[in-house]
């Protein structure tokens, strides 16, 4: 996205970006039945750092939130000049409940 658009203030992206990345060690369930897994998916950022409750777990750990992957799309859609109605039809009249200021 960074060459893509030139805009060179996009490294408020890379930790969820590399959050991304990293859930794509358990795009296959092998990984996780090898290795067990803990995975924190929370609405709002930053999530819960489940590595610092329970320090003595060795599973890797996951973590997401949905406001910052609604963030990335913003500014994916920004960028590119996406046409957002086009991507958000089907969401009719409540598109705002799901990405809020997103035009």
């Amino acid at each position: 996205m960074k060459a893509i658009s030139g805009d060179t203030d996009l490294s408020k992206f890379d930790d969820i970006i590399k959050s991304l990345d990293h859930f794509e060690r358990i795009r296959y369930p092998e990984t996780v039945v090898r290795e067990g897994a803990i995975i924190a998916f929370s609405v709002n950022k930053p999530p819960t750092k489940f590595s610092k409750l329970n320090p003595h777990r060795n599973e890797p750990i996951y973590e997401i939130s949905a406001q910052e992957i609604d963030e990335l799309l913003r500014g994916i859609i920004k960028l590119t000049n996406i046409n957002f109605t086009a991507y958000t039809h089907w969401y009719g009249n409540d598109i705002d409940n799901y990405l809020p200021n997103l035009e």
